[in-house]
């Protein structure tokens, strides 16, 4: 079995074959960016013959295009499962299936995107199709329901499931106040939307100023360029992007319990963060990793009081939040250790050579995350619009530079006041010994 530790340890033998060579000396230096008619243009060559495309279009809840949470996501997924006045949902998904190419649609507080990988042998009959779904999209009335009763379905799951449900709690107070990230989609926003709506929503967004192309695959930027020229017709609009305000710091630490009659209690504690263009965000990303490989061995394999203890930073369109959890039968027990090691690490209680191995780990696993074409222009894509910036995605000097002494003084900063979402047995809690001030 691989556990932590040994990932560690092989986490340099494996890094080599992770990261081209052409990567290891300039990476990104192979990503070309431009502008075709307004439009922001990515891309990068790929060694292998997929093709995969990324089309974003700005505009949703945070710049006030709607006021509904529900809205980008849902209308970006009826149009991707109903093909286009070019392309009707039938031959649409013929040409799929027959060229082998999957897309699929997806949005946030901020737009839209449609995601698509081919083959190169199929990529300008894919780009065609693609390029159809933006121009002239259609909204198939039975897509509609079943996507609605199935995104429905999805929201009260979440109360379902107590590992989930207590990362909501504490992740719903941290950014309380938050204008933009405080709204969550709630059952009836998703029964408010309608067709309509989704039509007039969707053509208030479809400009070019609004449009992010990103391109992973050996195809030539002249290509790309021709391509684009079928976008020309729409409207250039003056759409500046939007930066979600940042999740403040909480003044004073909570504690939250959803009394259920399980055998685990799901515990869930955390903290607002940087911004994901800030200095702090390598060192508190690192951090946090390292936390998790240390909780992993203090609570699972010294004490088997949790099967998987968590430490991780999470982020929504660049406003990140740390998080600790731990699931156990003995939550008071368990949460004690995962405190404590929190408190260790904002003390400087850790050694640079252990922070190392965790680092080598974490890099591995960036640089997987990356291997694929659909992961390289996934994480372009969402460096460029939460972090501000495509480079940032090729930030293994950042990451390098993390040391121990910047590790600590991020966590210092940050990790205080913890909001601690907790669902299980109320009888097994000790409320006090929950509350994480600094």
């Amino acid at each position: 079995m691989v556990t932590r530790k040994s990932l560690a340890a092989i986490a340099a033998l494996t890094l080599a074959t992770v990261i081209p060579a052409a990567a290891q000396s300039k990476p990104g230096s192979q990503v070309q960016a431009f502008t075709v008619d307004g439009i922001s243009v990515i891309m990068s060559p790929a060694d292998n013959p997929l093709v995969s495309v990324i089309i974003g279009l700005e505009g949703g809840l945070a710049s006030g295009e709607t006021d509904n949470p529900a809205l980008a996501a849902f209308t970006s997924d009826l149009i991707t499962s109903s093909g286009s006045a070019k392309y009707p949902k039938e031959t649409y998904r013929r040409i799929l299936s027959e060229t082998s190419t999957t897309i699929n649609g997806g949005g946030d507080y901020r737009g839209t995107n449609m995601t698509m990988t081919s083959t190169l042998r199929s990529f300008d009959k894919a780009w065609d199709v693609l390029a159809s779904l933006v121009l002239s999209p259609e909204y198939d009335a039975n897509e509609y329901r079943n996507i609605a009763q199935r995104r429905v379905a999805e929201v009260q799951h979440r109360w379902n499931n107590p590992e989930g449900y207590a990362f909501i709690i504490a992740d719903s107070l941290t950014k309380l106040g938050n204008t933009i990230l405080g709204r969550s989609t709630r059952e009836s926003d998703v029964e408010a939307v309608t067709i309509p709506m989704m039509q007039q929503y969707q053509k208030a967004i479809t400009e070019r100023s609004r449009m992010i192309v990103v391109v992973v695959g050996n195809v030539a930027p002249e290509d790309i360029k021709r391509k684009l020229q079928a976008f020309s017709k729409l409207p250039q609009g003056k759409y500046k992007p939007v930066i979600v305000p940042a999740v403040q710091m909480t003044s004073v630490p909570k504690v939250e319990i959803v009394d259920r009659k399980i055998p685990t209690t799901y515990v869930s504690g955390v903290f607002a963060g940087p911004r994901a263009n800030d200095p702090d965000y390598w060192p508190l990303q690192i951090g946090l990793s390292h936390l998790g490989n240390t909780m992993f061995e203090e609570i699972r394999t010294k004490r088997n009081l949790s099967y998987a203890p968590q430490a991780y930073l999470t982020s929504t369109l660049g406003a990140t939040r740390g998080v600790v959890a731990v699931n156990s039968v003995s939550p008071d027990s368990a949460s004690v250790i995962m405190l404590a090691e929190l408190e260790k690490m904002r003390r400087g209680d850790f050694s640079e050579k252990d922070l190392e191995k965790s680092k080598q780990v974490f890099i591995t696993r960036y640089y997987m995350g990356q291997m694929t074409n659909s992961g390289l222009a996934n994480s372009l894509y969402g460096t460029q619009r939460n972090a501000g910036d495509w480079r940032r995605t090729y930030s293994i000097d950042a990451i390098n530079a993390v040391n121990k002494a910047s590790v600590q003084r991020a966590l210092a900063k940050y990790a205080r006041n913890l909001q601690i979402g907790i669902v299980g047995q109320k009888g097994k809690i000790s409320d006090q010994k929950y509350l994480f001030h600094e």
